[in-house]
């Protein structure tokens, strides 16, 4: 949805998300819902388009790890606030995504940022944690995996890919 279609509040929100600024996201969300918006609303007209746009500015070279890692942290702050709000009024994710990483691998930062932009992108995440092998594009094929992504932008894509979403 693009910036036109949010009001003003939404805007800001989706901004805070953008600048990495967790502190603006959760506040922009407290007084949305003070406000009475509807905590869908925020999190389909802000939270997810803005992880999109970090998404496609990754991809650009635009935005690195580390913008991720803060724009992510930025949204949880924001998705805190709204997500027990969503299971009472029933919302749906768009899908599950079951999330670990090889064991013995004390780097969980690149698995933590992939389930950070997935939630972002509405899926529910259940973190494995470690365990397993090392995942390749070819590994993937044989055990007859769904998917396999190299980075956390790609995985949204490929996560919205299988499930017909993009």
């Amino acid at each position: 949805m693009n910036s036109k279609a949010r009001d003003k509040g939404l805007e800001e929100v989706y901004n805070a998300v953008l600048e990495g600024d967790a502190e603006a996201s959760h506040q922009g969300v407290q007084t949305a819902l003070a406000e009475g918006r509807n905590p869908e609303d925020i999190l389909h007209q802000s939270l997810i388009p803005a992880m999109k746009e970090v998404g496609e500015r990754f991809e650009r070279q635009e935005y690195y790890v580390p913008e991720m890692l803060i724009a992510a942290r930025s949204m949880q702050a924001a998705l805190n606030l709204i997500r027990p709000l969503l299971v009472v009024r029933g919302v749906k994710a768009v899908g599950k995504v079951a999330l670990g990483t090889v064991q013995g691998d004390l780097h969980d930062i690149g698995k933590n940022l992939v389930g950070m932009m997935l939630e972002g992108g509405g899926f529910e995440v259940i973190d494995l944690g470690t365990g397993g092998a090392p995942v390749t594009q070819e590994y993937s094929r044989q055990i007859g995996a769904d998917g396999y992504a190299p980075d956390a932008s790609q995985a949204v894509a490929l996560a919205r890919a299988l499930l017909n979403l993009s």
